[in-house]
């Protein structure tokens, strides 16, 4: 069955707008996909609003309830509510809180509480206009990212990568029958109830079979040196259905990627070393990484920058950082702690043990193993300074303490100017790793043969996984001192995870 034929028929002829309501007559002509039952020039001649504004952008928030859980299903809450950040959005369309407002309190839409600081508004379609979709046309998107005018000639990657869209197929038959068979209730991997909404589902098939893999961005204004690719909103399960001429992919997986790479944070020589050779150093990080980091690092490096011999301490608060990688009497013997911490995520087995000592805890004793370890893995990134941090990680975070004082005192000490900062630093590493050595080299041992980055997974054609893996191997040990922990898995259609009912 076609795709086209599931959506709805598109809009009626234009009619008639109260006077508050203008039409835009020149511009880029975008589509939205909004409810077949919703007429929504109609309703708006019925019920004219008090305010001025502009249809299209009526259309475009009405779209955004089909476009944002397109990109990610993260973006739905567990009632099918879709998060909106009224304070973004309003910097976009001036007007766009008393567009929705409207659209809420005339029964189109229906929202969830809003609780400033700390929870956006979620809205989803009302019960009244629940079922298939069409198409709607209207003129020049409102909302305009930054541009980065080096994107290209700082990230040389972006025309090989873009080159690969044209060889991909997508396996339109499978994915609907995909769709057909999943409920419409399913508990997602955090243990939450979701919705599955089929149509909505059915415009991403659509999507993704008329090339939604186009064009990459590299904003580096996020301080991460990450590439962007538009196709990477591919979502895991509708990745089986690629195809490079009928072939299928296999995706290469950092497993605890993050904790792996903090390893090199240890080394003696990483904030030392001005070298430009192939092991991973601080130089090698992007300019919002070095501007956050703390005064004292920055100090040593400028000062083993100028030639002269770095001291052998640099002081921050109460403790040094040769505390850090070495005992306090500043022995080339590495802390017990910090040697348990890389031999733990170098075998990845820190998760394993962080788990099975948080479930010996009161109140923990039936904690499911992914909620584990996103208490345990989010203590690194959280923001201490915020008023829930120490009622929601109380627990993970004395674990840390008790096991690893050091790693976790260094790890804070990093995100003293900027909470994000660890998170960078991490992100700038696992880039360069793959983006700068994996990829290149993969891309000129074998030209034409498509590979595709998405952070910290690398993914190409099944035939040339066995290649890609000593590439990956070889690449790690030489950047980062050791062969990385990964998981490989073969992307078929007959893979693909089915969701699972909520009995």
């Amino acid at each position: 069955m076609e795709v086209s034929n599931l959506l709805g028929r598109g809009v009626k002829d234009s009619i008639a707008l109260p006077n508050s309501i203008k039409r835009k007559t020149s511009g880029k002509i975008c589509i939205a996909y909004i409810p077949e039952k919703l007429e929504l020039e109609e309703k708006l001649a019925q019920t004219p609003p008090t305010f001025d504004s502009f249809l299209d952008h009526w259309y475009y928030l009405l779209g955004l309830l089909v476009e944002l859980p397109i990109k990610s299903r993260d973006l739905v809450n567990s009632e099918g509510f879709v998060v909106i950040n009224s304070e973004a959005i309003n910097k976009h369309i001036k007007g766009a809180s008393k567009i929705l407002d409207y659209l809420w309190l005339n029964g189109i839409l229906d929202r969830t509480n809003y609780t400033p600081g700390e929870k956006s508004r979620g809205y989803k379609y009302s019960s009244n206009y629940k079922g298939r979709y069409k198409e709607v046309k209207y003129r020049n998107n409102p909302y305009k990212p930054r541009k980065n005018r080096n994107t290209i000639k700082y990230h040389p990657l972006i025309e090989s990568l873009d080159g690969f869209n044209s060889l991909i197929e997508f396996d339109e038959e499978n994915a609907l029958q995909w769709i057909a068979k999943q409920p419409e209730r399913y508990r997602n991997r955090k243990g939450k109830i979701c919705t599955f909404d089929r149509d909505r589902e059915r415009i991403v098939v659509r999507r993704y079979s008329e090339g939604i893999f186009a064009k990459c961005s590299f904003p580096d204004d996020f301080g991460d040196k990450r590439l962007y690719p538009q196709w990477a909103i591919c979502r895991g399960g509708y990745r089986h259905f690629l195809k490079f001429h009928g072939e299928s992919f296999s995706q290469l997986d950092f497993s605890g990627s993050q904790l792996f790479l903090s390893r090199v944070l240890f080394a003696p020589d990483f904030y030392t070393n001005t070298s430009t050779g192939d092991k991973v150093c601080y130089w090698n990080l992007s300019q919002k990484v070095k501007n956050s980091t703390p005064e004292p690092i920055n100090e040593l490096v400028k000062t083993n920058n100028s030639n002269s011999t770095p001291p052998p301490h640099f002081t921050h608060t109460t403790y040094t950082a040769s505390s850090y990688m070495f005992g306090k009497s500043s022995t080339t013997a590495m802390n017990t702690d910090v040697r348990k911490y890389i031999e733990l995520v170098d075998n990845n087995q820190f998760y394993k043990f962080m788990v099975s000592e948080l479930r010996k805890q009161q109140g923990y004793e039936d904690i499911k193993k992914p909620k584990a370890k996103r208490l345990i893995f989010t203590v690194l990134n959280s923001d201490t300074s915020k008023k829930n941090y120490y009622r929601d990680y109380t627990v993970p975070y004395k674990l840390w303490k008790t096991y690893f004082p050091t790693v976790i005192e260094y790890f804070e000490s990093l995100k003293t100017k900027d909470h994000r900062n660890l998170n960078r630093t991490l992100s700038n590493i696992e880039a360069i790793l793959v983006l700068e050595r994996i990829v290149p080299r993969f891309i000129k041992e074998f030209p034409g043969i498509p590979i595709f980055p998405v952070h910290d997974c690398v993914m190409c054609p099944n035939s040339y996984m066995k290649r890609l893996e000593l590439i990956v191997k070889e690449e790690t040990e030489i950047f980062i001192g050791t062969k990385p922990p990964y998981k490989i898995e073969e992307l078929r259609p007959e893979n693909v995870c089915n969701l699972i009912p909520v009995k």
